[in-house]
């Protein structure tokens, strides 16, 4: 199942292996970055956070979006009736109300 996400902002779709947290710094404070990996290992900023617990949120709240596409894909495909089952889905970053 292929994995898309758009970005934060809505600037970026594209298809994504994975998703971590990247903490950097700026002019003595820090930033959280939500970073794409795509295919072949290169990466994508989709969002970027204020404070580590929003982006953990966000974070959390992609794996379960993971989690139950994958289980409505797995059930339509153990299923006998005859439907058409789209081999993506789209999650949309959430936006940080603090940046």
């Amino acid at each position: 199942m292929d994995i898309w996400v758009r970005s934060q902002h809505g600037s970026i779709l594209t298809k994504v292996d994975g998703i971590y947290i990247q903490e950097r710094g700026m002019n003595g404070s820090y930033m959280f970055d939500l970073i794409g990996i795509q295919r072949g290992g290169s990466t994508i900023r989709l969002g970027k956070y204020q404070y580590k617990s929003n982006a953990y949120n966000a974070l959390k709240e992609f794996e379960n979006w993971v989690i139950n596409t994958n289980n409505i894909f797995l059930d339509r495909m153990s299923s006998s009736e005859r439907t058409i089952i789209n081999s993506y889905s789209i999650f949309q970053i959430p936006e940080d109300k603090n940046v």
